[in-house]
C-alpha cells in the first residue's frame, strides 16, 4: 500500500493536470492514447540496457583528483554499477545540460543520505560503499523519506 501511494497516488493530480493540458490542444492526449504505437518512439526511450559507459555519458561527473584515495573509491566498478541500478534515463526530457554527479564522504558517527537538486541538475552520492545491499538500503531510505518536489 505504501508503494502504491508513493508511485501512483502521490503523482495522480499532476498526471491529470498534464493530460488535461495536452487535451486543451485539440484533444492531443486522447489522440496519443488512441494511437500509442505511432507515438511510442517519441515518448519512450528505446535505448538498450544502461551500462557503465552509458551512465558516464549521461552525467558530468565531478571526480576527485586522479591518484587520490577518494578517486579510487569513486571509480570502483562495483560502486558505479550500484549507482546505475538506481538511475532513470533522463536525456529524452531535453535538459539544457548533462546532470552532474558529485560525491561526498560519510563523516564518522553520521549517516548522510544521497540528495539531489532538481533545479541545478546535481546528484550527490556517498563514496565508499562495499556492499550493494547497504547502498540499496540507503537509496531506499532517501527516496521514501523525501518530502517530494517543492516541499520543505
Amino acid at each position: 500500500m505504501c508503494f502504491y501511494h508513493h508511485i501512483i497516488n502521490r503523482v495522480a493530480s499532476m498526471v491529470q493536470q498534464y493530460t488535461a493540458g495536452l487535451n486543451s490542444c485539440g484533444h492531443f492526449f486522447d489522440l496519443v492514447s488512441a494511437n500509442w504505437q505511432q507515438f511510442l518512439t517519441i515518448f519512450c526511450s528505446t535505448a538498450g540496457k544502461l551500462t557503465r559507459q552509458t551512465f558516464r555519458g549521461l552525467f558530468l561527473i565531478d571526480w576527485s583528483p586522479e591518484g587520490s584515495n577518494d578517486r579510487e573509491e569513486e571509480e570502483e566498478e562495483e560502486t558505479i554499477f550500484q549507482y546505475d541500478d538506481w538511475l532513470i534515463k533522463v536525456e529524452a526530457l531535453g535538459f539544457p545540460r548533462k546532470c552532474e554527479v558529485h560525491f561526498f564522504d560519510q563523516e564518522p558517527g553520521t549517516r548522510r543520505l544521497p540528495y539531489a537538486s532538481t533545479c541545478a541538475l546535481f546528484l550527490y552520492l556517498p563514496r565508499g560503499f562495499r556492499e550493494e545491499e547497504d547502498f540499496a538500503d540507503m537509496m531506499s531510505t532517501a527516496l521514501v523519506g523525501s518530502l517530494g518536489f517543492g516541499k520543505v
